[in-house]
């Protein structure tokens, strides 16, 4: 006899496992290489304040925002990381989906800054390096607060928006905030000193992060003269960067180098430049 056929499989019974996951579309215009948080650098902001800002929207630090965009070794100076920002600059406009110049008046500078590397150029024979930073407590403590990039310029000691003698060390540490590239380790809002703790003995270990609040820092009043001053200085730099005639502007520096410092400011860019061929 021949053999029973096998009973007939039952229904399926409707699967409880959820629906295999799909991905969704992707919105015309948007680009999935691009960075998802936009940090713009805001007019007259400092590119190593900037750096710190971008770097702690991610949780980075500038070092290892750096990294990312190609640069492996540590930048031995801040001239040096301001050179890396400028070669990267538009891969890091960009990812951030800025305008292609966008950071280009941080990095070309204004016209004190220009007419004070050429009068150091010309009459010096020294290029104009970053030492560091001045600062003003009162604008660390506005709200949104920006490191300001003309705290840097030696030719302007004054905050004109508070009337106030710019702070040159931080109270915490005595160090000038960015006067070396320690801080590209940091993170932190503005006014947070950037510099790593003194080494207080010869042992190489890694020294802490001062991070004093700057806010803190003494005020020092200026007065009209000074201000009076600064506001004339300014004026005239804008006004002969904008023709070939820069000789009244040499004529001046010179004139004012015994009252400002300028001449410290020549002798630490010349040791720089020492240290650098060596």
């Amino acid at each position: 006899m021949p053999a029973n056929p096998p009973p007939a499989r039952p229904d399926p019974t409707p699967s409880t496992a959820p629906p295999a996951a799909r991905l969704r579309p992707i919105p015309g215009g948007y680009d999935i290489d691009r960075w998802p948080i936009t940090v713009p650098i805001r007019p007259g902001e400092a590119i190593p304040g900037w750096l710190l800002h971008f770097a702690s929207r991610y949780q980075l630090s500038p070092a290892q925002l750096l990294r990312e965009f190609g640069f492996t070794s540590r930048p031995a100076t801040v001239d040096r990381v301001l050179d890396q920002v400028a070669e990267c600059s538009r891969e890091i406009t960009w990812c951030l989906g800025l305008a292609p110049r966008a950071l280009s008046p941080a990095l070309c500078g204004w016209p004190a800054e220009a007419s004070l590397g050429r009068y150091l150029a010309h009459r010096r024979g020294i290029r104009h390096h970053f030492s560091g930073s001045r600062f003003c407590p009162r604008c660390l403590a506005e709200p949104d607060c920006i490191w300001q990039r003309q705290w840097a310029h030696p030719l302007l000691p004054i905050c004109l928006r508070h009337r106030l003698r710019l702070q040159t060390r931080c109270p915490g540490c005595g160090q000038v905030p960015f006067s070396d590239t320690t801080w590209l380790g940091s993170h932190g809002p503005p006014w947070h000193c950037p510099q790593r703790c003194p080494r207080e003995s010869a042992d190489r270990k890694v020294r802490p992060f001062c991070r004093h609040d700057l806010r803190d820092a003494t005020v020092i009043e200026a007065n009209d003269d000074l201000c009076t001053a600064q506001r004339y200085l300014t004026a005239l730099a804008s006004r002969y960067d904008r023709t070939a005639a820069t000789t009244r502007f040499e004529a001046f520096c010179d004139l004012a180098a015994d009252k400002v410092g300028i001449e410290a400011l020549v002798t630490l860019g010349a040791h720089q430049e020492r240290q650098q061929i060596r």
